[in-house]
């Protein structure tokens, strides 16, 4: 399995100047089957002009007739590209909280700097795959019940 990096931190805009580059992102996703979601980028891939702004999406759908709350894990292969990949706005800075059977599209909002053609590690690089994996997270209200069920 390639390495990858995995970070939350949301980024600043980038500089006026932009890359004269581009370079495919890919998208993949996933969720843990716990949590009885479907969970997929709404793109394959995007050819993505460096140091430029782009959106894009995820489609999330609760399949339980439960309430679920979930975060996202980001990770960015091959590791070295990760440096030079910045959110500006991600879905998984934050919980999502989804209803039974509810259904929304979840946005990301990216850009890769262009000193990435300068790195010598990544010299050739055609593609980066940024990578969401959901796992389910206990809202306190969860614990809460379960510790008055337990008796504690």
């Amino acid at each position: 399995m390639p390495a990858s990096v995995k970070t939350n931190e949301k980024a600043t805009a980038p500089d006026a100047a932009v890359g004269t580059g581009k370079i495919k992102i890919s998208f993949g996703g996933t969720s843990d089957p716990s949590m009885d979601w479907d969970f997929a980028p709404e793109q394959a891939s995007m050819i993505v002009p460096l140091g430029e702004n782009r959106l894009a999406f995820y489609a999330a759908r609760n399949r339980s007739d439960r309430v679920v709350t979930g975060e996202a894990a980001y990770s960015v292969t091959p590791l070295e590209a990760g440096q030079y990949v910045s959110k500006l706005a991600c879905f998984c800075f934050d919980a999502q909280r989804l209803e039974p059977g509810q259904n929304v599209d979840m946005p990301i909002s990216f850009f890769v700097d262009p000193a990435i053609a300068e790195d010598p590690a990544l010299r050739g690089l055609t593609e980066i795959k940024l990578s969401f994996a959901f796992y389910a997270v206990k809202t306190a209200a969860q614990v809460e019940v379960r510790s008055s069920e337990s008796g504690g």
